[in-house]
């Protein structure tokens, strides 16, 4: 148990930064599922309408993150699965990009902590910032993310 600053942190943050620490910088499907339904995120469909292969560990430990910081509901919708835009080194495929439900509290939550960076080129998604650097594009049935 953490005390002080550190309290919001939970059993949560602290079994799944465990996790993170092995030598592969990625999952395997089964394992980020495990990781996120042991901490209550849910993944919308089965491999592989809906795949987590190859996922980076930081983008795993960044959703758990979201989870703890929003106390929000999340369900993936997209992670590693084809059919996504392969541009540049960082997009679904590489395992830096992860789709997630809209619902209103993960919106208001990302609305009022992140800063509004403008429009995205293209569908005109509405983009947020962390101060991490995380980018949160708000597509029309679901936000789109970056984790750098």
């Amino acid at each position: 148990m953490l005390f002080g600053p550190l309290s919001f942190l939970t059993t949560l943050t602290l079994c799944s930064l465990a996790v993170v620490s092995s030598a592969s910088n990625t999952y395997t499907d089964s394992e980020a599922r495990k990781i996120l339904s042991d901490n209550g995120i849910s993944v919308n469909k089965p491999k592989p309408a809906t795949s987590l292969d190859g996922i980076r560990k930081n983008t795993i430990k960044q959703l758990l993150t979201l989870k703890v910081a929003s106390g929000c509901d999340i369900v993936v919708t997209a992670g590693t699965e084809s059919g996504h835009s392969t541009s540049g080194v960082k997009n679904h495929g590489t395992g830096y990009k992860v789709d997630i439900r809209i619902n209103t509290c993960i919106s208001n939550y990302i609305e009022q902590n992140f800063n509004y960076i403008g429009q995205r080129g293209g569908d005109q998604a509405d983009m947020y910032k962390s101060n991490a650097g995380n980018i949160y594009a708000l597509e029309s049935n679901h936000w789109d993310i970056l984790y750098v």
